[in-house]
């Protein structure tokens, strides 16, 4: 009977020696990373950073990184509400703050689905804008995007600290006809200007001139002081008028 046992016992340590302990493994769930721990398929726990020794017949652990990552979402052209294309490139920071939530809900890499979100997000805004509207408010692009993706990557267990919008051009010959439309809306406004100027300068003339008419001492008084402090002669005092309140007869009594 000892016999047997001594069997069945060297029998048991030989299963362990050669199935169980070859699968065990030790994993390390470095500082900046977040472990999650399933057991037969299920979610247990969300390990923190250090050393485990699982068996990997039941046992698995997945790494994910929580770091702030900047990715640059490669170069798209989208459609402005007024049918002009653009190539919008954007660069976003992210960083995964419920690990548990986004490994059950992102099937994929989780990389990629930031990627989509963005470009996504960036066509619904883009297309509600015109273009003018888009060149001369990119920070409020950037700002709308942030909140869109933002809300969506959220549920996620994903957070969006920045985005950012790296440049806005026009693909092939657009750009030569946009250049063409801002060199005809710069003469334009110089045009206008210039007008405005011209019709500032004919009211200035005007109302000189009816001042001229209601006092025409006035004009004797520019001339003298436009002479500075020259001594004029041969002006004859009479010309200037009567001082105000008297008549011509007054004025010529000694």
């Amino acid at each position: 009977m000892e016999l047997v046992i001594i069997i069945a016992a060297v029998l048991l340590f030989t299963y362990l020696l050669v199935v169980t302990f070859p699968k065990l493994c030790v994993v390390t769930v470095n500082e900046y990373e977040a472990g999650i721990r399933f057991h037969r398929g299920v979610i247990t726990e969300v390990a923190p950073p250090g050393m485990y020794i699982i068996s990997g017949i039941f046992t698995e652990i997945v790494k994910i990184d929580t770091r702030p990552t900047y990715v640059k979402v490669p170069t798209q052209e989208v459609l402005s509400s007024d049918g002009v294309t653009l190539k919008l490139s954007v660069i976003a920071c992210y960083q995964v703050t419920d690990a548990r939530k986004m490994i059950t809900s992102i099937s994929n890499d989780h990389e990629s689905a930031i990627y989509y979100m963005i470009q996504l997000s960036l066509r619904e805004i883009v297309g509600e804008k015109k273009v003018e509207e888009l060149l001369a408010g990119r920070q409020e692009l950037a700002d709308a995007a942030l909140k869109a993706v933002g809300e969506k990557a959220d549920q996620v267990g994903v957070k969006i600290h920045s985005l950012g919008i790296k440049d806005i051009s026009f693909p092939g010959p657009m750009k030569q006809v946009f250049a063409e439309t801002v060199k005809a809306r710069q003469e334009a406004m110089a045009l206008l200007e210039k007008a405005r100027g011209e019709t500032a300068a004919l009211r200035s003339l005007a109302n000189a001139a009816n001042m001229v008419k209601d006092n025409p001492a006035l004009l004797h008084l520019r001339t003298l002081q436009s002479t500075g402090n020259t001594l004029v002669f041969g002006v004859d005092p009479a010309r200037l008028g009567p001082p105000a309140g008297e008549s011509g007869a007054d004025a010529a009594k000694p």
